[in-house]
């Protein structure tokens, strides 16, 4: 899916892009299809995930160059440590796009449903909150509860239900930076290859389990019934449909024995 949505031959001038990192390393292994050169694709992924984050460090540190040291630069072990946690952090938040659920909160909702409200769906006697977002497809009128408002709360004269609605409030006031649209996305599922492969090579069957967590999201946006439901049987199995012992040695069994 990565490469699929992130490499053009087409975008071979355009820096930055993959294509173009591809040619400027001459990595010709790397074709369009992914099968065919999965290691090599990897690699370059990797490479590029690397890059980005070093240029994203520099830019955050106001540095021109790796050369230059950044002013606010830590100096004692435990500070350096906080600084370069807080750089990782600013980081990750400049590439996170929260993902959008709309498909997954509606789709057991058919057209002749009456009631299209709120996320849970359900239409009870309680207080409701609209989102500010007129475009709002979530379900536009939120029970307090479902949104964890009290009604003693002093709500701001704008509202939103999430992140999602209050970026695209109005599509026509900004325009949309599609360069930096597709770095940020390069960047996130860069870092995410990144923690899985970690994951993998550390036998930390938890992390596996919650990156399974975060990924069945795009497992159902991109249509991948088969990987969805097998996700879904092991978080299932995993929390709470077995028992404790067989949830225990389905969360280890996905990691491998090196002894």
């Amino acid at each position: 899916d990565t490469f699929r949505l992130l490499y053009f031959r087409k975008s071979a001038r355009s820096a930055g892009s993959l294509s173009y990192i591809r040619n400027s390393y001459i990595q010709i292994n790397v074709k369009e299809k992914v099968y065919a050169c999965f290691n090599e694709a990897t690699e370059l992924l990797r490479f590029s995930t690397t890059a980005y984050i070093v240029v994203s460090a520099l830019t955050l540190m106001n540095c021109a160059s790796i050369d230059d040291i950044p002013t606010d630069l830590q100096t004692q072990q435990d500070d350096l440590l906080l600084y370069m946690s807080e750089m990782a952090g600013k980081i990750v938040k400049m590439c996170f796009h929260p993902p959008n659920t709309v498909s997954i909160l509606n789709a057991n909702t058919s057209q002749k449903d009456i009631y299209k409200y709120c996320v849970c769906k359900n239409d009870i006697e309680e207080d409701m909150i609209g989102c500010n977002n007129k475009k709002c497809n979530r379900g536009k009128w939120f029970h307090y509860s479902c949104k964890d408002i009290t009604n003693d709360e002093i709500l701001s004269e704008e509202w939103y239900c999430c992140h999602v609605c209050k970026v695209s409030q109005s599509s026509s006031e900004v325009k949309d930076d599609l360069v930096y649209e597709y770095s940020q996305m390069l960047l996130w599922r860069g870092i995410g290859e990144t923690i899985r492969h970690k994951a993998i090579r550390s036998n930390n069957g938890p992390k596996m389990l919650m990156y399974w967590k975060e990924v069945m999201v795009e497992f159902f946006k991109m249509g991948h019934t088969k990987y969805f439901l097998c996700g879904y049987r092991l978080l299932l199995d995993t929390h709470g449909a077995l028992s404790l012992r067989i949830a225990k040695q389905l969360t280890w069994n996905i990691t491998v024995n090196v002894h």
